[in-house]
């Protein structure tokens, strides 16, 4: 007959069987964590924290046991996974790799034909009508969307829109311009010789620039004008166009050209640019932050000024609901029949 221990006694020997099983997890999960420690830290580990916990161990009852079990496969699973994650570059690692790899910033920017307004008549034909080429510019289009959108509805295709560059917008609003076959020429931010002005604004060209930071800038003002017909230092009122004057040095030759060969338009203020690119200069200035009066006096003079070019090219500064208000009136006037309305990119020529 074979021995059979009683109850009491089995009970005794599984919770013993359970114990010695608990105990070896335990161990192998300790021994896991002193292996991922340094060598230096071992020996520390098991003389201060190996030992002790195994005497812990024994005289704990059976849901403590499971509790420590769950918290150390938590803990070894957490460093598992630190572990093993790949390291991710700072901003600045990923920066400088990304410079080293990236071609010049200027030969990213695509470059574009210049698409004129349809029906845009030629000068030849302006010619033969014996008037006068007019082309306007209003600067200032974007800041104000309820302007700008009257001015997309109620003024004639051929009158341009000059952007600042720094408008947050700046790329749905070349859009909106394009959709509606406008010419758009960004401003170039130049900085002025004259000392009373501010030179103070960000990505300006110019005086004081080392050539790199000139390139720097420019590459930065043709991603801003992505889709614009042209670029122009004419912004502002007449007297402050001694900016104009960096665009006739020799500094601004290696500027023009990469204008050019972006397939851009140049709106100068001076005639005396030395650039060597297709472009207009502006011939006539008017303010339009000004009275009334002031401005229909300025739009009756219009046919009445010498230019020294065979045609106007207006550049209206800036845009206010007033000077816009006066232009569509002028615009319906009989003095306006002297004149053929054209997109400014009709005037271009090699400067």
């Amino acid at each position: 007959m074979q021995w059979q221990a009683s109850p009491t006694l089995q009970l005794q020997q599984l919770k013993q069987q359970k114990s010695k099983k608990h105990l070896q997890i335990a161990k192998t999960l300790f021994r896991t964590l002193i292996k991922r420690t340094s060598k230096a830290s071992q020996t520390m580990v098991k003389k201060l924290v190996f030992k002790p916990a195994c005497m812990v161990w024994e005289h704990l009852p059976f849901p403590g046991r499971a509790l420590l079990i769950f918290w150390a496969c938590a803990l070894v699973g957490l460093s598992l996974l630190f572990a093993t994650s790949p390291h991710i570059p700072t901003h600045r690692n990923n920066l400088i790799t990304t410079i080293k790899h990236q071609p010049s910033l200027l030969s990213q920017i695509p470059h574009k034909e210049i698409i004129k307004p349809p029906s845009s008549p030629t000068l030849a034909e302006i010619q033969k009508s014996n008037k006068t080429p007019l082309a306007i510019v209003l600067e200032g289009f974007g800041f104000s969307e309820a302007l700008s959108q009257d001015v997309l509805s109620e003024v004639p295709t051929p009158v341009a829109v000059n952007v600042s560059p720094y408008i947050d917008n700046i790329h749905d609003v070349i859009a909106q311009a394009q959709a509606a076959n406008r010419e758009i020429y960004i401003t170039l931010p130049l900085q002025n010789s004259s000392p009373e002005y501010d030179n103070k604004q960000p990505h300006m060209l110019g005086y004081g620039n080392t050539p790199k930071d000139d390139l720097h800038e420019l590459a930065w003002c043709l991603s801003q004008a992505r889709g614009a017909s042209g670029l122009t230092d004419a912004y502002g009122t007449k007297d402050e166009q001694s900016r104009g004057g960096y665009a006739t040095t020799p500094d601004f030759l290696p500027i023009a050209k990469i204008i050019e060969e972006h397939k851009l338009l140049y709106l100068s203020s001076s005639p005396n640019t030395i650039s060597h690119i297709k472009g207009m200069t502006v011939s006539q200035w008017m303010d339009g932050d000004t009275d009334p009066a002031t401005l229909d006096q300025d739009f009756s003079q219009l046919s009445s000024l010498s230019t020294p070019t065979p045609y106007k090219l207006l550049m209206i500064s800036p845009l206010t609901p007033l000077a816009l208000e006066k232009l569509k009136i002028w615009l319906n006037s009989p003095e306006a029949k002297k004149f053929t309305l054209v997109p400014p990119s009709t005037l271009a020529e090699i400067k």
